[in-house]
């Protein structure tokens, strides 16, 4: 428990793009500084870099009382994340922190999700590239933005079977987890 700095924390997962993603963190702290001011919101996005694949935007505050943390994952970035959640019950806590398995299985299992994260990550950018040049401006033909909106659509149905695999495997992780309980 002493390593717990958060007096409180929230979590918003959404079906949203990575630009409204932004939007809404950007939202989010404008909100909380008009309470607690400029230098007591901080916005961490996560999405870029290397952090055990592990990818969302947090906005910290501070607070007299106590740190607040609001996380903001899209669908696919949260079900990814549960999935890890579950994976580092069974091969070690550590692997949230980059370090990896001593087993081979484990590794294979970790290198999997690693490599998952960073398909998650091309597919969305491509899906707010997407979103984006349908909404990018008023000017653009009607028929354009029909042929881009439709383009985004037909590139979103993609979402869905990864969020099944996603899903598939967080259950698949949870009985296990729940086997390990039960010895």
């Amino acid at each position: 428990m002493q390593n717990i700095g958060d007096l409180a924390g929230v979590r918003i997962d959404a079906d949203m793009s990575l630009s409204v993603q932004t939007a809404f963190a950007d939202s989010v702290a404008a909100t909380i500084r008009d309470e607690v001011g400029d230098a007591n919101v901080f916005i961490k996005d996560l999405r870029g870099g290397e952090h055990s694949g592990y990818r969302a935007v947090h906005v910290l505050t501070k607070y007299p009382a106590g740190r607040c943390e609001i996380q903001l994952r899209t669908k696919l970035q949260s079900a990814w994340a549960n999935a890890y959640e579950l994976l580092a019950m069974i091969v070690g806590r550590e692997i949230r922190y980059g370090e990896m398995p001593s087993n081979a299985p484990g590794r294979i299992l970790v290198e999997s999700m690693l490599q998952e994260s960073r398909t998650i990550a091309g597919f969305e950018g491509h899906l707010n590239r997407l979103s984006y040049m349908s909404h990018f401006s008023e000017s653009v033909e009607e028929a354009t933005r029909e042929i881009l909106a439709s383009t985004y659509n037909e590139n979103k149905k993609g979402e869905e079977p990864i969020l099944r695999a996603l899903q598939d495997m967080e259950q698949r992780l949870l009985a296990i987890v729940r086997g390990d309980r039960d010895d």
